[in-house]
């Protein structure tokens, strides 16, 4: 069943469509600057329930500590700014948002959907953090350490990998909407045969975009050069790897539901 007024095309699509795109971009630019600017007292909203997500999963106690952010009881973790995940937000958001909202016919659709993928990128994002919190503090509490691999290097692996992982998930799990309220399909006679590389490559775009590009682009890596450097690495090789497993795994589903055509054609 589709909302009301869903479906009700306005003139000049391509416009409209610009306009909102637009609107989108201006929007991440906006929260992009504001992270940058931003306290712990500032990003509250975001640390609060992070700090409760955390919680619950680890049964480890957090309070707020000003000018810190929320600090575990034996003082040995600290929910920071830097933790606010307002990065994946936006990557989140951008994802959901630019991938089905040229697919609504009305600006009524257009803007309903700007909202609940900004709503569910804002969900994702606190599950997300309260999830690599957690898997950091059981990094510390393990002491692992493999090779090259010391724990903080673990950690930023480790938050890349549920990052991506995440908005993989993420993505796929809303891109379903669209069709249902919008009307139509995606599936058409010129796609049967071919895998949906663009749905692969939409995710990864983004969280690139906005892990490094944005980076590069506003000489933010000057700061601290090694840094940098070392981050991006661990970014591209786990987007690059994550990528190369879906991508196969999107192969051999292909191969099996062509032979399984062919099958059923041949009887």
């Amino acid at each position: 069943m589709k909302p009301m007024g869903l479906r009700r095309e306005i003139p000049r699509p391509g416009v409209v469509n610009a306009i909102f795109f637009l609107i989108i971009a201006a929007a991440a630019v906006w929260l992009k600057s504001f992270y940058s600017r931003a306290g712990s007292e500032d990003l509250g909203w975001m640390l609060r329930p992070t700090a409760w997500v955390a919680e619950a999963i680890s049964g480890t106690a957090f309070s707020a500590e000003t000018g810190a952010g929320f600090v575990s009881g034996d003082r040995r973790f600290v929910i920071a700014p830097a933790c606010a995940g307002i990065n994946f937000l936006i990557i989140a958001w951008l994802t959901a948002a630019c991938s089905g909202m040229h697919r609504f016919k009305s600006a009524a659709g257009k803007s309903l959907w700007l909202v609940v993928s900004g709503i569910s990128a804002l969900g994702l994002t606190v599950g997300v953090n309260g999830l690599r919190v957690v898997l950091s503090i059981l990094l510390y509490d393990t002491g692992v350490h493999i090779g090259p691999l010391t724990p903080d290097r673990l950690h930023r692996l480790t938050g890349a990998t549920v990052y991506l992982v995440c908005l993989y998930l993420f993505h796929g799990g809303i891109s379903w909407i669209p069709d249902r309220w919008a009307g139509g399909s995606r599936k058409t006679p010129s796609r049967e045969g071919r895998r949906p590389r663009g749905n692969t490559l939409r995710p990864l775009v983004w969280y690139l975009a906005i892990a490094l590009g944005v980076p590069l682009l506003n000489a933010a890596y000057r700061r601290s050069p090694g840094q940098f450097i070392e981050h991006a690495g661990t970014v591209l090789a786990v987007s690059l790897g994550i990528f190369a497993l879906i991508s196969a795994a999107q192969w051999a589903c292909h191969r099996v539901r062509k032979r399984l055509r062919s099958a059923h054609t041949g009887i």
